[in-house]
């Protein structure tokens, strides 16, 4: 059995990264409109988390052209 170590005990990185899914997930549960206060509250002056928030957000957002564009002009092979 893995123990995971207490929050105040994780490396520094292992809290950034999980606290910063957590903000991902919460922010992804808000209204579009209600996005920017909700970050703006929990980023606090944290401007690189912010950022990198704002970045993943953006990259959901994105419709997925890529595949449906090349799995509706590809052609069978066989």
């Amino acid at each position: 059995m893995v123990r995971k170590a207490p929050l105040d005990e994780q490396p520094p990185q292992t809290m950034n990264a999980s606290h910063e899914e957590l903000l991902f997930g919460l922010a992804l549960t808000k209204p579009a409109a209600e996005r920017a206060l909700f970050l703006d509250r929990e980023c606090g002056d944290d401007q690189p988390l912010r950022a990198r928030l704002d970045a993943l957000l953006a990259a959901h957002e994105q419709p997925e052209t890529l595949l449906a564009t090349q799995a509706g002009t590809a052609r069978p092979t066989i």
